[in-house]
């Protein structure tokens, strides 16, 4: 009998337990419903970079030409993850380049990508401002040749002796 009477009471309080846990986590549930409703910008979490008005309206445009590549409407984008996001889309550029260079049979002597940062007047805050590629072809070896000798034509010139 007295077995009978402590397994209620130990189901009786695994059963409070339970309710109580379940209370707590719909609790925790609606809380992180709230913050989210609260944030609909794509924005991670309740960081602290994320604070600032300014910083979470900038936009990001890419201002080339080149339609090959992100950004060709303004978008605004977590400061956390803008550095990330920018390097990636300079990189799309230095990619679009090697291929427009190979398809106009010229060589790339060199590429390099930088990535500008500023303060933001608002919060104080370094953010990621931009980024800008550059990138330097010249026509290959033989087409070069062509130019500067002044042969345009195709056939090579015979050549009496050795060079």
């Amino acid at each position: 009998m007295l077995d009978t009477i402590a397994a209620q009471k130990a189901a009786t309080a695994l059963s409070k337990a339970i309710k109580q846990d379940a209370a707590q986590a719909k609790q925790v549930a609606e809380k992180a419903e709230q913050q989210s409703a609260k944030k609909k910008d794509g924005f991670d979490g309740d960081c602290p970079d994320c604070q600032c008005e300014k910083c979470r309206s900038r936009r990001y445009q890419d201002g080339s030409n080149d339609s090959r590549v992100s950004f060709q409407m303004p978008t605004v984008m977590d400061p956390v993850k803008a550095r990330t996001k920018v390097m990636s889309h300079e990189m799309e550029h230095v990619r679009s380049e090697q291929h427009k260079a190979k398809q106009e049979n010229k060589v790339v002597v060199s590429q390099s990508v930088r990535i500008m940062n500023d303060r933001c007047e608002e919060c104080g805050r370094n953010y990621v401002k931009g980024g800008f590629t550059r990138t330097v072809t010249r026509p290959k070896l033989e087409e070069f040749r062509r130019v500067v000798t002044g042969t345009l034509e195709d056939k090579p010139k015979k050549t009496i002796g050795k060079a």
